[in-house]
């Protein structure tokens, strides 16, 4: 793999993991939750969060592959 390649990939990849953990917390906050509440229990959340990542990282890897 070339360093561009990697760059996008890593870009993507950090992306994902931040947007998904931020969205997961600010979904639980505006639910009303505590911050100590289980989150196995909530998984449609979680889910919900994980699919913004998802998104914001798709986002972020094409317009790094168009530039």
């Amino acid at each position: 793999m070339d360093q561009k390649r990697m760059w996008e990939l890593s870009a993507a990849f950090i992306t994902f993991t931040v947007v998904s953990l931020v969205s997961i917390e600010l979904l639980y906050y505006l639910m009303g939750y505590p911050l100590d509440t289980n989150l196995e229990g909530h998984r449609l959340l979680a889910t919900i969060g994980f699919l913004i990542g998802v998104a914001a990282a798709y986002s972020v890897y094409s317009i790094l592959k168009r530039s």
